[in-house]
């Protein structure tokens, strides 16, 4: 006897794309009391594997707040929760979650699990805590960076942006200076850029468009406002502000509200000559092109990055600075403490350094990028 199969399979391979998409989907299909599949989340209260407490405030926004967090081990993390009823936008929070599961980037900040009981979606992230970038440039010597080291945040921010539109296919939406991070990694002097908050972010969609107006006003490219339709370069031109903050200490459009803001960005020219060096001026004035058709793309704004940057080193400068960190280091301990630094060099950022003393690779990173300065 032959096997018996139905001779309706158009409704068979339906019903099993149809199953395969439920099985791969984010949004709940079993339980209308959850938002998110159980592929995406954990369902249980977050206080039965991780100790929060309200009062350990780390921020908040419109976006939830983030608290700091220990596991049953004592390690720290940061909680980004959000509380349900205030979700306007079901679509943005699978996005987020389901973006937060397939990054895996060196200066993204890792999420580690999403959990969601009957009233909270929780976010479990690694603990970032050293401030974010917008404080850094404050702080720093005069309130902006050098352009040196701007230049090596850029591109760090490059590779990011880079990352996600091209492997990922993802537009962020929100690219601004407090959304990134800057850290100290394993016991480094070396400033480290790391993204956060994926909220606004969506993938971008098979005609390369998206229609939604979010972000911050200040960081919205003009094709946002002025068409409402937008591609991924909407995240170059935020780039291409954040830059201008970092050379400059200030912003190019100021306005009492967001709406002049807005008027500003999309009929003012920017004044780029309070950019001084001739070669960052212009790379700046490549990412703030209103028009996005000739707006740098991440690649070429990467590749022109790295060729500005190897122009900024000054090989013979780079050998004496070598010289007298070898002399010095006598025996051959592989660093310096501040002490013997401070007989050569005035340490731009000496109130965030984590450490008293630099080793041979933070050395030569803060000499290339002019943090310490001879003299």
């Amino acid at each position: 006897m032959g096997l018996c199969v139905s001779t309706n399979n158009n409704l068979k391979k339906k019903d099993f794309k149809r199953s395969t998409q439920r099985q791969n989907s984010v949004y709940s299909h079993d339980n209308p009391d959850y938002i998110l599949s159980e592929k995406y989340s954990i369902r249980r209260n977050i206080s039965d594997d991780y100790k929060l407490n309200p009062l350990n405030l780390l921020g908040s926004g419109n976006f939830g707040t983030i608290y700091l967090a220990f596991d049953s081990n004592n390690i720290s993390y940061a909680v980004k929760q959000i509380n349900k009823s205030s979700i306007k936008n079901k679509v943005l929070i699978m996005n987020e979650v389901k973006i937060n599961s397939l990054v895996n980037h060196e200066n993204i900040v890792k999420c580690l699990h999403v959990y969601e009981d009957l009233k909270t979606i929780s976010f479990i992230l690694e603990l970032v805590d050293s401030g974010d970038l917008f404080s850094f440039i404050k702080n720093f010597p005069g309130g902006h960076l050098n352009k040196e080291i701007a230049l090596d945040f850029i591109i760090q921010i490059l590779e990011t942006i880079d990352y996600l539109h091209n492997t990922l296919n993802i537009c962020h939406r929100d690219i601004k200076p407090e959304n990134f991070l800057v850290c100290f990694e394993n016991n480094s002097n070396i400033p480290k850029i790391k993204l956060i908050d994926f909220g606004l972010s969506c993938f971008i969609p098979e005609d390369n468009f998206m229609t939604e107006i979010v972000g911050s006003p200040l960081y919205q490219a003009p094709e946002m406002l002025e068409a409402g339709k937008y591609s991924k370069m909407a995240d170059l031109w935020s780039v291409g502000m954040i830059l201008y903050n970092m050379l400059t200490g200030c912003d190019p459009f100021h306005g009492e509200s967001d709406r002049e803001i807005n008027e500003h960005v999309l009929f003012d020219d920017i004044n780029f000559n309070y950019i001084e060096d001739k070669k960052m001026r212009e790379f700046c004035e490549g990412l703030l092109e209103k028009n996005p058709e000739f707006r740098l793309s991440a690649k070429k704004a990467l590749k022109l990055a790295y060729e500005i940057y190897d122009s900024f080193i000054n090989d013979e400068e780079i050998k004496i600075n070598e010289n007298y960190f070898n002399n010095l280091d006598n025996n051959n301990l592989g660093y310096l403490t501040m002490e013997q630094i401070k007989m050569k060099y005035k340490i731009n950022i000496e109130k965030i350094l984590t450490h008293n003393s630099l080793n041979y690779t933070d050395f030569l990173y803060m000499v290339k990028n002019k943090l310490l300065i001879a003299v």
